[in-house]
């Protein structure tokens, strides 16, 4: 007799089925009129690790969300990652809902922000960061990968075929309050932002003890033209 129990996979089985850990990431985009947006993700993982002379994360969200039509339009995004406190995760759950406007969920929103250090070093406009993030990860679409550079914002109850393979809009149907949106990926380059002497350290000293994960170094503004942080589901 097996000494395990057999769990129905149900949507969202990621979240319901899965005893895995994941991240916890607000990813804040810039809105058309300059506003940043916060949305709370997990489906965020490594893609471009090595061999490319940039690295690239994955990440996985509805075609419709605020999130993907920002980036849609501007190619640009912020991974910040969060800690565990309850205080923060209630936070981050205010920020989830499908169907809020910016306008209505930033005003409520007590996440402190900060300005992007691309941005205060270039005065290239980015998206705001979050002063408490354990780290962040300034990141740029890469618009050519399979053809997505033609995927534009502005289809919110669905995107038409034919879909890309991995990058941009791909096939897929959505459901939630948001009627009827697809699926689809996008490859991000990273950029770079950092509080310590490592790009890819936990960026508060001595979070987690011993420094953090590990990573390459890279240089100070390495994938700002382009952000495959790995293909990111719009």
């Amino acid at each position: 007799m097996s000494s395990f129990e057999n769990l129905r996979i149900v949507d969202n089985f990621y979240q319901t089925s899965l005893f895995f850990p994941m991240p916890t990431v607000i990813i804040s985009t810039l809105c058309e009129d300059g506003m940043t947006n916060l949305g709370p993700y997990s489906l965020v993982q490594p893609y471009y690790i090595a061999g490319k002379d940039y690295y690239a994360m994955l990440l996985s969200c509805r075609n419709s969300s605020n999130t993907a039509q920002n980036i849609l339009r501007n190619g640009k995004c912020a991974l910040n990652f969060i800690d565990d406190n309850p205080k923060t995760f209630k936070e981050a759950v205010k920020l989830s809902w499908p169907g809020d406007k910016p306008s209505d969920k930033m005003p409520k929103c007590n996440f402190r922000l900060e300005k992007s250090m691309i941005e205060e070093e270039t005065g290239e406009k980015r998206p705001m960061v979050l002063t408490d993030a354990i780290q962040v990860i300034e990141c740029t679409w890469v618009r050519e990968l399979d053809g997505a550079d033609k995927d534009q914002p502005g289809e919110l109850s669905g995107y038409e075929g034919p879909y890309h393979d991995f990058n941009g809009i791909s096939a897929g149907q959505q459901h939630g309050r948001e009627s009827g949106p697809k699926d689809g990926d996008s490859i991000f380059r990273r950029g770079q932002r950092r509080r310590g002497e490592h790009p890819l350290r936990a960026v508060r000293p001595g979070y987690p003890p011993g420094g953090g994960a590990a990573a390459p170094p890279v240089p100070r503004h390495q994938g700002q033209k382009g952000l495959p942080a790995g293909p990111q589901r719009l």
